[in-house]
């Protein structure tokens, strides 16, 4: 069924001055910021700042793995063995308390998801400070620390597995996630959607974010080009990528029809 152009017109009409209003504050915003910025390079010495940070960096280098892994992986862990004990009393039967289950296997992830690129970004700052033992000593303990990570997801996609017969992959099968996907629901495929939806616009607006701040500090500290066209790469393949899988999401359903 073909839509009117007419209510088209009509909701682009509506929201064309509210999109112009807000183009207009952000340009607004970021000239206000520019010139504070060069102002700022120019009435304050801002030149000590990066250094101090080095510092700090350098003398967490140690000690930022393991703290951040016993904050994370305890936890996973903990509530991983919640969740056995939980399915050991299980009748096989009450919805309800197999999604709860399934709430709960979701923390374990998102814990050491988070602990994985904080883990990276400690071996890289170990690597460009170049000190051989601090290198050593963090590789060993992102090491430990991506073992760690292994075993909670392996962990929880077993535990999944049991709440859900029909489920299919191993965490350790290069093809994991394509098993995983072709095993999962309509019902589960479009909450996997929706949630790769809106990371997909989360994406978007942090790189806008990270355009912005780096150009700014571009200005005051001189950071280079570099990091700026890295957070512009990561954007366009997100846009490439994102685009490139609806065109083929499309093709096959014509290819169906």
């Amino acid at each position: 069924m073909k839509q009117d152009t007419t209510e088209i017109r009509k909701d682009n009409k509506k929201a064309l001055p509210k999109m112009l209003l807000v183009t207009l504050l952000c340009a607004g915003l970021g000239a206000l910021v520019g010139v504070g910025s060069a102002v700022m390079s120019d009435s304050i010495d801002l030149t000590g700042l990066p250094q101090m940070l080095s510092a700090a960096i350098q003398k967490s280098l140690p000690f930022g793995i393991p703290v951040c892994g016993v904050l994370t992986l305890i936890p996973a862990v903990l509530l991983l063995r919640q969740v056995k004990k939980l399915f050991a009393n299980w009748d096989g039967e009450e919805e309800s308390y197999a999604e709860h289950m399934e709430y709960l296997l979701t923390w374990p992830m998102v814990l050491v998801g988070l602990l994985m690129p904080i883990a990276f970004f400690f071996l890289s700052a170990a690597l460009v400070y170049i000190e051989t033992e601090n290198v050593l000593l963090v590789t060993g303990e992102m090491i430990l620390a991506l073992a760690g990570v292994v075993f909670v997801q392996q962990k929880a996609v077993d535990l999944t597995r049991m709440l859900n017969p029909e489920k299919k992959g191993s965490v350790y099968d290069t093809n994991f996630q394509k098993k995983w996907l072709e095993s999962c629901d309509e019902n589960e495929r479009r909450q996997i959607g929706e949630a790769a939806f809106h990371s997909f616009k989360a994406v978007n607006i942090t790189c806008v974010g990270l355009w912005i701040v780096l150009t700014i500090g571009q200005t005051v500290f001189q950071t280079g080009l570099l990091p700026i066209v890295v957070v512009l790469l990561i954007w366009g393949v997100l846009q490439g990528s994102y685009f490139a899988a609806c065109l083929k999401t499309i093709r096959k359903k014509k290819k169906a029809d």
